[in-house]
């Protein structure tokens, strides 16, 4: 099936929310795409901004050099950022029928000994970050898992739910872990007041000095008289240096898209645009 059909699969039964989302075909290819039931090892490598600089890209040419020159059949994806900058460049690797385990500060000359040990079902530990949770796999023995370390095990992530475990520029990836779902659900049961309500009612207020409320805002641009509305999305930070959204963006981008079609419905904008500077590379 082509990436169209996905895409098309997907978008019908967010929109028409039927009683299809239960089907074994839709468990299935949800299954597939979160990466539940794999017959080939899979390695992930994490590429933002901040990775580049510890040295990914340079990993991950050694990790298609390393399936090139042993004929191995695995897949390469390229993930967001896990938000733990100093344990970059993150490697993940998995193998059928054992959980996602990740390794930290995997410079290039690192990678063979690491492939190497885990596709023989050995884990070189010097490097262990953690493993991902999955009832349906074995885990690694002695080895933690990421809501038990301590950079994580007091977080409750929302927005960064998916940053550094999907493929970030793939948007089957998006729709299988959430993508697009509130905002389907607003275009299926609300109308641009009721969204402004919602955001009122949550308390929402913008994340700089002033705090101003988003619901007022959102509502104030709904009742203005215009024939022609637009949304801006400010994504150039005005802190010299800032990494925050950023990383986001470059993470989990489907998620910047969907709040900017919520915002926009809500305040009957039929544009958008994303406002970057030209140095910010794609």
């Amino acid at each position: 099936m082509t990436n169209i059909d996905n895409i098309k699969f997907f978008i019908d039964n967010l929109l028409n929310d039927s009683e299809s989302s239960n089907s074994h075909d839709y468990n299935d290819r949800i299954s597939a795409f979160r990466k539940s039931k794999i017959t080939k090892p899979i390695v992930y490598i994490g590429i933002t901004s901040s990775s580049v600089v510890a040295g990914a890209i340079e990993a991950l040419e050694t990790i298609k050099k390393y399936k090139d020159e042993n004929d191995l059949e695995f897949s390469v994806i390229e993930v967001g950022s896990l938000g733990l900058c100093s344990s970059e460049p993150i490697m993940d690797v998995q193998i059928p029928g054992k959980c996602r385990v990740s390794f930290q500060n995997v410079t290039h000359d690192l990678v063979e000994q690491i492939l190497d040990g885990v596709f023989n079902n050995y884990l070189p530990t010097e490097n262990v970050l953690a493993q991902y949770r999955n009832s349906l796999h074995q885990s690694w023995p002695n080895v933690p898992f990421f809501d038990e370390l301590s950079f994580f095990n007091t977080q409750h992530r929302v927005l960064l739910s998916n940053c550094g475990v999907i493929n970030s520029l793939s948007i089957e990836d998006a729709f299988a872990f959430g993508g697009y779902k509130a905002f389907a659900k607003i275009l299926r049961n609300s109308t641009h007041g009721d969204v402004c309500t919602l955001v009122e009612k949550s308390g929402l207020r913008g994340r700089g000095g002033g705090g101003f409320p988003t619901g007022l805002k959102w509502r104030t641009a709904l009742e203005a008289g215009a024939d022609q509305k637009y949304f801006i999305c400010n994504a150039d930070e005005s802190d010299p240096g800032a990494f925050m959204d950023r990383l986001l963006m470059e993470s989990d981008p489907h998620l910047i898209i969907e709040g900017i079609a919520i915002s926009s419905y809500a305040i009957g904008a039929s544009k958008a645009f994303i406002y970057t500077r030209n140095r910010y590379q794609l």
